[in-house]
């Protein structure tokens, strides 16, 4: 892949930056600012594509169960993603351990590790063959 040499961005005072807070200062809808709803459509429709030509190519194993996701389930997968970044665990199958040394029990009550690993080898952004950044290499 070559080198992606991003734009050079002028900021100028009336137009950069958020214009208006979200009415409830949540996090959540902060973060729904910017991965807005059609966003999450694109995230979706791409991941669901690409989890059917995985299924085609692989008729066997946890591909098999494959259930199109959603965008609630996505904005769900992406907090618990998230989440992981403030509990650091060996392995990401540690999130799902019942080891009573290391169980951390947030992650199953919302995810099987099944569903959470088979969504993180789906998720994809773009389906584009052109020098798209965000296209799938392998």
């Amino acid at each position: 892949m070559g080198n992606l040499i991003p734009r050079p961005v002028n900021f100028a005072r009336g137009c950069s930056g958020v214009k208006r807070l979200p009415n409830n200062n949540k996090e959540a809808e902060c973060f729904k600012m910017f991965m807005t709803t059609s966003v999450m459509d694109m995230i979706v429709a791409e991941t669901n594509t690409y989890a059917q030509s995985l299924r085609e190519k692989i008729s066997n194993g946890k591909l098999a169960k494959w259930v199109d996701t959603t965008v609630a389930e996505l904005y769900v997968f992406l907090a618990v993603f998230f989440s992981m970044g403030l509990i650091k665990k060996n392995n990401i199958r540690d999130y799902w351990t019942t080891n009573p040394l290391l169980s951390t029990p947030f992650f199953g009550t919302i995810f099987s590790q099944d569903r959470f690993l088979l969504l993180l080898r789906c998720l994809h952004f773009s389906n584009s063959t052109s020098n798209d950044p965000l296209r799938k290499t392998s």
